[in-house]
């Protein structure tokens, strides 16, 4: 009972959230389809040997681990994690420098693991559907 009286205010301000984030990434477009924000990937190249080494549980640990890290991180750097595709994520935030900001934060974290992280991004016009980006250079 206690959680379901909690999850009008959860979802609303979810809502807000999301509405934030919108204006801010529509201000400066002229066409209601596009956003604005910078797309990123973070691969760890090195990953699939270092995969064949470890046992499913430790695998499925690993990539447990990198997905939650990935989550707190864009949290922590006004991003958002669009997807996980194994051993790469994918993330936008609005703003450029809190874009390089976070690929920057996610290669460093997993450098320690014998991984060589590399990273891209891409700042400009895309069109958001089911959750995802479609550049519009």
């Amino acid at each position: 009972m206690a959680l379901g009286s909690g999850l009008g205010a959860i979802f609303a301000h979810l809502l807000r959230d999301g509405i934030d984030r919108q204006r801010l990434a529509q201000a400066h477009v002229t066409d209601r389809a596009l956003f604005r924000v910078a797309v990123g990937f973070v691969d760890l190249v090195g990953f699939t040997p270092v995969s064949h080494r470890m046992g499913s549980r430790e695998l499925s640990s690993f990539i447990g681990q990198f997905e939650n890290r990935a989550f707190r991180l864009a949290a922590e750097h006004g991003g958002r994690i669009i997807k996980h595709i194994g051993d790469e994520v994918m993330f936008v935030a609005i703003d450029p420098v809190a874009g390089c900001n976070l690929a920057l934060a996610l290669m460093t974290e997993f450098v320690d693991y014998g991984i060589q992280p590399r990273g891209g991004l891409a700042y400009g016009d895309v069109v958001a559907r089911q959750g995802t980006t479609t550049e519009k250079w």
